[in-house]
This record gives structure tokens, sequence and C-alpha cells, in this order.
């Protein structure tokens, strides 16, 4: 093997490890963005907790909004 040939073996695999890297930084990025969804989803919703505290109003508009913008049907 030549010099050139060693560089670019070197290169390859540093290359590879800087993409294990960031994909193992990323795993750990969508692991905490999938708790947090998973948290969210398991809460009652800006309306419903406005029906909770007796707002019911509010929790209306907080609906309509919603399905205005397409968030709901």
């Amino acid at each position: 093997m030549g010099d050139h040939d060693w560089y670019q073996a070197g290169l390859a695999h540093g290359i590879e490890l800087g993409r294990r890297q960031v994909e193992d930084e990323q795993a750990v990025i969508w692991a905490v963005c999938a708790q947090t969804a998973r948290t969210h989803a398991e809460r009652p919703s800006y309306a419903q907790r406005c029906d909770m505290a007796g707002e019911h109003d509010r929790a209306e508009r907080a609906r309509r909004r919603l399905a205005e913008n397409g968030v709901t049907s």
C-alpha cells in the first residue's frame, strides 16, 4: 500500500467514526423527543384542562382554533 492508499483508508475510517458518532447522538435526541411526545400525549389537552377548571367558553375557543388550523377535525 502506498502513502496515498493509507491516507484514503484513514480518511474513510475517520468519516465512518464521525458518522457513527452523529448517529449515536441523534439516537439520544430522538429518544428524548419520543419520551416528551409520550408525556404530552398522556396529559389532558388545554381544552380539557379548561373544562376541568369550569372555563367552558375558553375550552370551546381552543377547540375551534385547533379545528380552524387543521390540527383536529
